[in-house]
């Protein structure tokens, strides 16, 4: 009996990571790019473009930048007072977007109040 009931217990446990990872790899295969209203953003940054290459080299905590639905943030001034903590860091360099719409720690998405705090952030779009 104790055996099966272990046996359930990582049965149930195998299930959960398989369906995790499904919603995981689900979001980030996706080319998600909800509105965005440039209207918010410094005119600056509009027609700025960035390869992942470009991106890969701001991978610190120090100089971080991330893609969230091929647009690229700098997100440095945010990693102190991140809610989440240092789990920013795992996204710094790189193509964040399942991150961002999959937290780790959660399992869910970010609020809509820090998805509006990322025109803060925003220095241009990932090139193609």
């Amino acid at each position: 009996m104790k055996r099966l009931i272990i046996s359930i217990g990582v049965l149930g446990a195998l299930v959960a990571i398989l369906l995790l990872t499904e919603r995981y790899f689900s979001v980030s295969q996706l080319n998600f790019s909800p509105s965005f209203d440039y209207s918010k953003v410094p005119t600056s940054f509009i027609g700025r473009t960035y390869s992942r290459s470009e991106v890969s080299a701001h991978s610190s905590p120090r100089d971080c930048w991330m893609i969230i639905a091929q647009r690229v943030y700098n997100v440095t001034r945010e990693i102190p007072r991140h809610q989440g903590g240092k789990i920013i860091t795992l996204g710094c360099g790189k193509d964040a977007t399942a991150l961002f719409y999959m937290r780790p720690s959660l399992g869910d998405p970010h609020s809509e109040r820090a998805t509006a705090e990322l025109y803060d952030f925003y220095i241009g779009e990932l090139k193609q």
